[in-house]
């Protein structure tokens, strides 16, 4: 692998840093010091709020990750939604998570596998991955936005550019860039259950004719909980970045982060009949002697870079590439069984450790020329991912392993965990595997002065998925070391339309058709091949306007959306296998249905009013599967199984956001105050539509006052969230694992920026 993706980088940059100083110095310094006042007048005046992209407004009128070239989304035939920096401020969200749940329409939190962050767009869950700078990112413990720029929630199958999504969309991740301005800000956060966070931003020129720039983004975050016996968790990152710019054809941008995440792995609340538990939220039925000794911990080293040569106004290429390295170590408890009648319950334990590399890179070249009438818009690329897990001799876990007994109604009837962790017949070897490459082309074609514009596109995967599970106690142990008889490979060819019809420019008319190849981690179990992936396809038209020049945009859109071959969180099968065929067990394949609709409404009204808006219906549920079972080993409630006729667990029928925010001015000048609404329908909990998670509503406020100090800028800011400290369950992963929400809390800040 290392031999096939470093001499590509190597032989890339090489080639375009000789292009670069392939000019006469007199050809070089021309054009490097006609825009700089251009830039730093921009800059000056964005930076000085410590945002760029997107200035002090709500909306981005243009985005990159819906066709990979920077479009108007009046121009683009998909459903983008763009969360800016000042959104996240305002909010002070502190996690990808935070942001993403409180301003986008058809995007819940999805099921907390352990702790890592998951999300369900449009009704499917994404698993772990999201996007950084367009490049897949897996596995995380949970991303901060302290050193994110922008979040872009590209809605519906986007797999014919970025691969191996799920069909309800994808997220990604625009960092922060450096700027030649100078600009630097220290912020001091801190809030209820003894929350504290230091962040600090800082960017500018390194050498004096601002060619290499520099940006630095850290973060020291702890924080208590609302929970019973959680520990304090803590979050440092450090995430510095360089861009060089040594012509004006030329630029190169280096990140590095290394992040180190611990916390307390939270076991969650059970289901009793078909509501969760009558219990105080926190209350906490992990064994602390276990999951606060040692703390859960995620390790993660990641650098990458991106790189763009522009051959003349109409044609560049881009390369992007990364690695990232991950240490996961996990030491948590869990509700494993409750007597729905007593609450006797039973825990079971997870301690292991295992270890994580990806890489990453794509090439793109894009261009524009002319047919005639006909104006093209072209991206041909090419993708590589590689991702291990390896197995090896450290890495065990103790899921389903007897904890102890005890009530859920008096928690203090502990007992320890009662397991050997020493004994070799209690290890359990897992491995994953992913090894992909793509190469895909698109074109969108403008007519009649962009009235008309059509995007045709196609794009080619070839994927190899390995899985490994075993145990000493299990024949197929070998296969924790060799997965030679683990491997799946697959190819897939997913073809992408669009039409975009402007019958005035501020009003579009779009529609598309889609589809995608996405990877099932696991397997059935050892020596079996891994789940077959699974394909999804989108049918979606809407209508997308401006108001109050290009401040406001609204997008309402309608979809339909099919995928087969579904593993949702909870099952370990696509449904019951019925029998074996040479061995491997063979099922009656899930698929499912999402049909819904969506609104989103969000920027500026006036030079005072700013808002973020929406709305979605989704009726998502199995179009086949397994019969319904009522009772025995076999019962649908214990075995999970996907059923046709039940909604896909986790996906509201209902939900929207509102957030209002007031500027004032005059003799109210540096003032703001927001009021925000968080509304979510009932979800079902599991597969088995056993049992549901109630409606809410929340409230959410904001006040800041902005003022000048000693030629500083000085803010002052107080959120106020869950106002009326609601009782309510964000989400759930199964009968023993519901997440409850956070009770009132109070955050504040005090940023200075320079």
């Amino acid at each position: 692998m290392k031999q096939i993706v470093t001499p590509l980088m190597a032989a890339f940059l090489t080639g375009l840093a000789q292009a670069a100083y392939a000019e006469t110095p007199a050809q070089a310094s021309t054009p490097a010091q006609l825009p700089t006042v251009t830039v730093k007048d921009t800059a000056e005046k964005s930076l000085v709020d410590g945002v760029e992209e997107g200035g002090d407004n709500y909306v981005i009128d243009h985005t990159s990750t819906a066709n990979k070239m920077d479009t108007p989304i009046m121009d683009t035939p998909f459903a983008v939604q763009s969360i800016t920096r000042r959104t996240m401020d305002d909010q002070q969200a502190i996690s990808v998570q935070d942001a993403i749940n409180a301003n986008t329409s058809s995007v819940v939190q999805g099921s907390p596998a352990f702790t890592y962050q998951t999300y369900t767009i449009r009704g499917f869950n994404t698993g772990n991955y999201i996007y950084m700078n367009g490049l897949r990112i897996g596995d995380s413990m949970g991303m901060d936005t302290n050193n994110v720029q922008s979040i872009d929630v590209l809605k519906g199958a986007a797999a014919m550019l970025y691969g191996l999504v799920q069909p309800g969309g994808m997220i990604n991740l625009n960092l922060k860039r450096a700027s030649d301005t100078p600009y630097y800000s220290l912020q001091q956060q801190f809030g209820s259950f003894g929350m504290y966070r230091t962040t600090a931003d800082a960017t500018g020129a390194i050498t004096p004719d601002k060619t290499l720039l520099y940006r630095l983004n850290a973060q020291y975050y702890t924080t208590g909980s609302f929970i019973d016996n959680m520990s304090t968790n803590q979050d440092t990152l450090v995430a510095p970045s360089l861009t060089w710019k040594p012509t004006e054809q030329f630029t190169l941008n280096l990140d590095y982060q290394y992040q180190d995440k611990a916390m307390v792995m939270y076991p969650g609340l059970p289901a009793i009949y078909n509501r969760p538990a009558a219990l105080p939220v926190s209350t906490y039925l992990g064994d602390s002697s276990i999951t606060n000794s040692p703390l859960t911990r995620q390790v993660r080293n990641y650098v990458g870079y991106d790189a763009t040569f522009k051959f003349n106004d109409d044609w560049s290429l881009v390369n992007r590439f990364y690695y990232q390295y991950m240490g996961n170590y996990n030491s948590g408890t869990s509700v494993s069984g409750v007597a729905q009648n007593t609450g006797a319950a039973t825990r079971s334990t997870n301690i292991g450790q295992f270890f994580e590399d990806s890489i990453a890179t794509n090439l793109d070249l894009k261009g524009k020329f002319e047919t005639g009438p006909v104006k093209h818009s072209t991206l041909l690329g090419f993708d590589y991912f590689y991702m291990n897990n390896p197995a090896d001799a450290l890495n065990f876990g103790l899921a389903g392993y007897p904890a102890g007994k005890f009530n859920i109604y008096n928690p203090a009837t502990y007992t320890g965990t009662g397991v050997p962790f020493s004994s070799a017949s209690n290890l359990v070897y897992t491995q994953n595997y992913q090894n992909w490459t793509a190469a895909y082309a698109t074109d969108q074609m403008s007519f009649f002065d962009d009235m008309l514009q059509i995007l045709l596109g196609g794009r080619f995967d070839s994927l190899i998925v390995g899985n490994g599970f075993g145990s000493p106690a299990f024949p197929a142990t070998s296969n924790r070391t060799n997965l030679s008889q683990a491997f799946a490979t697959t190819s897939a060819w997913n073809p992408r339309a669009g039409i975009v019809l402007q019958p005035e420019k501020w009003i579009s008319i779009y529609g598309n058709f889609t589809q995608t190849l996405s990877p099932n981690a696991g397997g059935y179990s050892g020596g079996f091949p891994p789940y077959p992936p699974s394909y999804g396809t989108q049918f979606e038209g809407g209508i997308k306007m401006e108001f109050f020049d290009k401040r406001l945009m609204m997008t309402l859109a309608a979809y339909d959306i099919t995928k087969t071959n579904v593993i949702m969180g909870g099952t370990n099968l696509l449904s019951a296998p019925t029998f074996y065929i040479n061995g491997y067990p063979t099922s009656i394949p899930a698929s499912a249905e999402s049909r819904g609709a969506e609104l989103d409404i969000t920027g500026r009204i006036d030079e005072n009013w700013s808002v973020i808006a929406n709305y979605t219906h989704d009726d998502v549920w199995y179009t086949s599967g397994q019969p319904y079972v009522a009772s025995g080993a076999t019962a649908t409630i214990t075995t999970q199984y996907a059923v046709a006729g039940n909604r896909l667990p986790g996906v509201p029928a209902d939900m929207g956001n509102l957030w209002v925010k007031y500027e004032g001015d005059g003799d109210l000048s540096g003032l703001s105050t927001a009021l925000g609404v968080q509304a979510m329908g009932q979800q079902q909990g599991d597969n088995a539509n056993s049992y549901q998670l109630p409606a809410y509503a929340v409230a959410n406020a904001m006040i800041g006052y902005s003022f000048p100090l000693l030629g500083k800028k000085v803010t002052a800011q107080l959120n106020l969230k869950n106002l009326f400290d609601k009782q309510y369950y964000l989400t759930a992963s199964n009968r023993f694992n519901i997440i409850p929400g956070t009770p009132l809390n109070v955050m504040g800040a005090l940023r200075v920026d320079f």
